[in-house]
């Protein structure tokens, strides 16, 4: 655990006039407590982030990508409902239904996930306002915590304004990479009418050789039907081509909000 303290002078700045001699007392008494003044250590969170941004912006993802999903109540999902689909970015951007078993509901609620994800996907200025950054949220830093053996910066996250793609939060930053391992809070506006409120948990980490997104739950209360709970993770990618046009990096994360629609 990494010292964040600081030395609080918030009395130098009152708008009263400080006597010198006060302000000489107190750093001499400083000076006699062990050697000269500390310097107010700055704001983790102005280095933390421009970091993670960077890491984030320089992450390539793959051209395709095949997810399990789930849907179910939070008590228990049946091992019957399952999609398994295959979403490709590149352009024209499409998603395939390999596999589905269980009920028809399963299977609409994965397509209407899919579709929004494809939606913000093809547009920068979706993806942009979707992404971790300054642009969309404050930061503060809560603290440095291990996850799965890694030492993690962690941040709430609040964002700058309702939107259904954004977080209230925090977010896990790791400390030697600064790419984010894990998101979880609740969305800063519900995606429709029907969902009264809604919880994700999405983790990041490498997945033979790639940083992705490997896994996410979204909890939903749902009018008329109550709690349900969605989850997916990743089955395998395909990797971008080297020779690939039209390359796009997307914001994480890419489609929160889709996941309780």
């Amino acid at each position: 655990m990494r010292s964040l303290g600081t030395l609080d002078l918030s009395f130098l700045s009152t708008s009263k006039v400080v006597p010198t001699t006060l302000v000489a007392c107190a750093f001499c008494g400083l000076a006699f407590a062990g050697g000269e003044p500390k310097v107010p250590s700055p704001d983790p969170v102005t280095v933390i982030v421009p970091s993670m941004e960077k890491a984030q912006s320089d992450v390539e993802l793959p051209r395709q990508v095949t997810r399990e999903y789930h849907v179910g109540t939070p008590a228990s999902i049946s091992s019957d409902s399952e999609v398994v689909a295959l979403m490709d970015y590149a352009p024209p951007a499409r998603y395939v239904i390999q596999k589905h078993y269980g009920n028809f509901r399963t299977e609409i609620v994965v397509k209407n996930v899919l579709q929004h994800e494809l939606e913000i996907s093809s547009s920068s200025q979706k993806l942009q306002a979707a992404a971790i950054t300054r642009q969309n949220y404050d930061f503060r830093y809560l603290g440095d915590e291990s996850m799965d053996g890694h030492s993690c910066f962690v941040l709430q996250l609040l964002p700058k304004r309702g939107q259904s793609e954004l977080i209230r939060g925090r977010v896990w930053v790791d400390q030697k990479s600064y790419l984010i391992r894990r998101i979880d809070g609740d969305l800063a506006k519900s995606p429709s009418w029907w969902v009264k409120s809604a919880h994700v948990d999405i983790r990041f980490a490498e997945f033979r050789g790639m940083w992705l997104q490997t896994n996410w739950i979204a909890l939903a209360d749902v009018r008329c039907f109550g709690a349900q709970k969605l989850s997916a993770q990743v089955l395998d990618y395909t990797a971008e081509p080297v020779a690939a046009k039209n390359v796009r990096r997307r914001p994480t994360p890419a489609f929160a909000a889709a996941a309780t629609r």
